[in-house]
């Protein structure tokens, strides 16, 4: 049977707590804000070292899903949903079902996509019980859209920002970029990365991830333990956040940082550190934006040609967007994530749109 749960959490809409012993189901369901429209977000699913690990992890990555849609000029809201494994429990249809009978109880408010430990094919098990998956197209079921091509290509968008403040020049050439996971974000982006002339430095749990890098893409392999250490332009993380924080940060060798990750920043105070060690920091939530974009457009057109090029022209706005955050924090000498975090809670306040 499913047990549902609200916790009361300080600026969040609704937080509930889904369980269903037979099913091996434990998750959360973390709705920041549906001011700007029904929550967007993915499903997280892996294991935790506790419940209040999995519910900081959640509270984050929902506020974030809500910056993220603000920033873009999506009118959406912010959203994040979390299986938590058990060590050894793996996912299965039955656990996949009872999340989706969860997940019909809210009602439209948040409607779930991919994330760490989900696939497509997950979506598409929990959309044979629910309705309410972000990747379904609400007249054409038979429309899809890949959204790891277009965070991709944000982030390249997003990294000819930093070049472009960095050495007055979008040109990448030359550059060396030191890429942390090879997942279907980091892949397309080291692809990106090869054909603009990049130098690429990668890191990955996936040896076989890492040998196609060498073998296709001419990668230098390094070792995760080195990658916040290693001398590079651009450092890109693109696997876990929390990786940067009071320790790594003294650690750093490169000019920039700009990755797919979520919550690279362990806190807000750690955009500061990077400001005062004058590494351009393009905020998490702003150049990874492309995927969330790419779902709203798919979500609200009928036709593959104009979603696939609406997503396109708007993903390519991340560069500008970046531009204009870089300006500010140098004027004001104002970290880039409080930068940006104010400018995303002044939309979500004025429902303001430029």
């Amino acid at each position: 049977m499913l047990k549902l749960t609200e916790l009361k959490i300080p600026g969040y809409e609704k937080v509930i707590q889904a369980r269903n012993e037979e099913a091996g189901l434990d998750a959360l369901f973390i709705i920041h804000s549906t001011q700007l429209g029904e929550a967007l977000g993915g499903l997280r699913i892996k294991h935790y070292n506790g419940g209040k690990d999995a519910l900081s992890d959640g509270l984050r990555l929902s506020k974030g899903m809500s910056y993220k849609a603000a920033i873009a000029d999506i009118e959406n809201g912010g959203g994040k949903s979390i299986i938590i494994l058990q060590k050894n429990q793996k996912k299965d249809k039955m656990l996949l079902k009872s999340y989706a009978e969860a997940l019909n109880t809210l009602n439209g408010i948040y409607l779930t996509g991919c994330d760490l430990g989900s696939s497509t094919e997950d979506i598409t098990e929990i959309g044979k019980f629910s309705q309410f998956t972000a990747e379904s197209h609400p007249i054409n079921p038979f429309l899809n859209i890949n959204v790891s091509l277009f965070t991709a290509w944000g982030c390249f968008k997003g990294m000819q920002a930093c070049a472009m403040q960095l050495w007055k020049s979008n040109s990448l050439k030359n550059k060396t970029v030191a890429i942390e996971g090879l997942g279907k974000v980091g892949w397309e982006l080291a692809n990106h990365l090869f054909w603009a002339g990049a130098k690429l430095i990668v890191t990955d749990t996936d040896k076989e991830r890492l040998n196609q890098a060498e073998k296709k893409l001419g990668a230098t392999i390094l070792s995760p333990k080195k990658f916040i250490s290693t001398q590079c332009d651009i450092l890109s993380p693109c696997a876990t956040g929390g990786s940067l924080n009071k320790e790594s940060i003294p650690k750093l060798q490169c000019l920039a940082i700009a990755g797919a990750a979520n919550n690279q920043l362990n806190t807000e105070h750690d955009g500061t550190l990077l400001l005062e060690r004058n590494i351009i920091y393009a905020p998490d939530y702003v150049i990874n934006a492309g995927g969330l974009i790419s779902l709203s457009v798919f979500r609200n057109e009928k036709n593959i040609s104009k979603i696939l090029t609406l997503s396109r022209d708007k993903t390519n706005l991340i560069y500008d967007r970046l531009i204009a955050v870089f300006q500010e924090s140098q004027e004001k000498n104002i970290a880039t994530n409080k930068i940006a975090n104010e400018l995303a809670e002044k939309k979500i306040q004025n429902h303001h749109w430029k």
